[in-house]
C-alpha cells in the first residue's frame, strides 16, 4: 500500500481514477473494515484505485481539544491495519487549522475530485466533512452529477443490535471489557510506551514490573488485572498487567500501568515496549498483607501462562 503524507505528493492524480473512503478510522474495527471493504470492491468493479483518506489526529483535537476522545490506536498502527485490508493507497492529511477551515466545497472539488480523480465515494450514513461539518451524503448527492462521481452509502454494522463504533469500543475499554473490545477490533487492544523508573517495589517481592509511560491521549483499559503479552526487544512474552493505583503497597492516587513479564528479569528502563491485552483476570483490590498479595500474584501468573494466546497478525511489527 502506498502512503502519502502530503497532498502535493499525489501528482499526477490516479490515471484510472479512485474510489475514496474518508475517516479517522480509530482502531480500524469491524465497522471500519466493512466500509473499507466496500471501497475495495467498488474500486475493483470500476477498475480504479481504492484510496483511503485519513487524518494524523482526531479533528476535535484541533477544533475543540477539551472534547476530543482518547485515542484507541496510534497513526502508525492505523496505517498498518488499513494496509492489511488490501487498500491500494492512503492519504494522511494533517488536521491543522488549515484543514479545519477547508470548506466542504473546497475539500470535495480540490482534494477529492481534482487531486484524487474520485469516481465514487464510499461513506457511512453519518458521514460529514468540511468546515462546520457542512458536507454530508445529501451534499454529495447534489454535487455528484456535475462533478462526475457517484455515492455509495454503507449502513452501520450492527453487533448484538448495536452499531460498532470507536465510541463503543472506548466505553468497553473503560469498563474493562477487554475481550469484547478485542472482538470488535478483531485483534488485541495494544498500548505503546516507554518503561519509566518506578519505586522497584515489585522486585523486592519477587515480581519485578515494567511501569509503562503510555503515549499522551491514549485510551486505557479500566482498573483491573489483565492477561497480556509484552513485546520488548523484538520478542513477545506472556505477562500480567495491573491498571490502577496499587492500593496494597501505595497510598498515592496515581494511575499506573504495571506489567510483570513471566520469566523475565532484565531492566527495561527507557526502552519502548508494547502491551497486548488478551483477557481480564480480576478487579484491582487491596490485600491484607504483602503475603496475601504475593500469593495472588502467583495465581495471576499461573493463570496467564495457562491462557491460550490470541493471534494478532500485526503484533510483531
Amino acid at each position: 500500500m502506498r502512503v502519502f503524507r502530503r497532498l502535493e505528493e499525489i501528482d499526477p492524480p490516479p490515471e484510472v481514477g479512485s474510489v475514496v473512503s474518508i475517516g479517522v478510522f480509530d482502531g480500524v474495527h469491524l465497522g471500519h473494515q466493512k466500509v473499507i471493504g466496500e471501497c475495495r470492491r467498488s474500486a475493483a468493479e470500476l477498475e480504479a484505485e481504492s484510496f483511503i483518506v485519513t487524518f494524523d489526529r482526531h479533528p476535535l483535537e484541533t477544533i475543540a481539544p477539551e472534547r476530543a476522545p482518547l485515542r484507541i490506536a496510534t497513526l502508525e498502527d492505523r496505517l498498518d491495519w488499513i494496509a492489511e485490508t488490501g487498500a491500494d493507497a492512503v492519504l494522511v492529511l494533517p488536521f491543522d487549522r488549515r484543514t479545519a477551515d477547508m470548506t466542504a466545497e473546497s475539500f470535495l472539488e480540490d482534494v477529492l475530485c481534482r487531486r484524487l480523480a474520485m469516481r465514487r465515494i464510499v461513506a457511512g450514513t453519518r458521514f460529514h466533512f468540511g468546515k462546520d461539518r457542512r458536507g454530508d451524503l445529501d451534499y454529495l448527492e447534489a454535487r455528484r452529477a456535475g462533478l462526475g462521481f457517484d455515492v455509495l452509502s454503507v449502513a452501520p454494522l450492527l453487533e448484538d443490535g448495536l452499531p460498532v463504533s470507536s465510541t463503543r469500543i472506548r466505553a468497553l475499554l473503560a469498563e474493562g471489557q477487554i475481550e469484547e473490545a478485542d472482538r470488535l477490533l478483531t485483534r488485541p487492544f495494544r498500548l505503546h510506551g516507554t518503561v519509566a523508573r518506578g519505586r522497584q517495589l515489585g522486585r523486592t517481592i519477587g515480581f519485578p514490573t515494567a511501569n509503562l509511560a503510555a503515549l499522551p491521549r491514549q485510551a486505557l483499559p479500566g482498573r483491573g488485572v489483565y492477561v497480556t503479552e509484552t513485546l520488548a526487544r523484538g520478542q513477545k512474552r506472556r505477562s500480567v498487567t495491573n491498571v490502577g493505583y496499587r492500593p496494597t503497597v501505595s497510598d498515592e492516587r496515581i494511575l499506573t500501568v504495571e506489567t510483570h513479564i513471566a520469566g523475565f528479569q532484565d531492566m527495561l528502563y527507557d526502552e519502548a515496549i508494547t502491551l497486548f491485552f488478551l483477557r481480564r483476570l480480576r478487579d484491582e483490590r487491596k490485600f491484607s498483607s504483602l503475603e496475601a498479595l504475593i500469593s495472588q500474584l502467583r495465581e495471576d501468573v499461573e493463570s496467564a501462562l495457562r491462557s491460550e494466546a490470541v493471534q494478532d497478525p500485526g503484533a510483531g511489527r
